[in-house]
């Protein structure tokens, strides 16, 4: 992203996951805010991905660290989930939702309101900008 607009939230983990998957309900809370963050919100659902022209450029650290947590992420929340009591499930099952279905379908949404992406979605740019590096 152009990293434009910024957004300070407070994530929360749970025993051992990362604190990553509060991302989205840490977000939702403060976009609901009426302290001026729906503007910042508005901002940050404009940024656009750099180099989604074409001229590819690395992504974040920070962007590629949350991509590379998910698939450790999701044995760890399936493993406490089956260690704990069903009554203590729900925060977990959430976080786990996060890992499985929010960030895959966020890295494979397309594109809107850019004029011609050289990729449809940030996966595809992500590994355009790695076979590049190959090369």
């Amino acid at each position: 992203m152009g990293g434009e607009t910024t957004m300070s939230l407070r994530l929360d983990p749970l025993q051992r996951a990362s604190s990553w998957a509060s991302l989205l309900s840490a977000y939702e809370l403060r976009a609901l805010n009426y302290d001026g963050s729906r503007a910042s919100s508005g901002k940050l659902m404009r940024e656009i991905p750099v180099g989604v022209n074409g001229d590819y450029q690395n992504p974040d650290p920070l962007y590629l660290t949350l991509v590379r947590l998910a698939a450790e992420q999701t044995e760890l929340l399936t493993e406490m989930i089956s260690e704990s009591q069903p009554a203590n499930h729900a925060r977990a099952d959430l976080m786990l939702e996060f890992w499985t279905q929010t960030l895959p379908g966020a890295l494979d949404r397309e594109f809107t309101d850019i004029e011609e992406p050289a990729q449809p979605n940030l996966r595809s740019l992500q590994l355009a900008v790695t076979r590049r590096q190959q090369k």
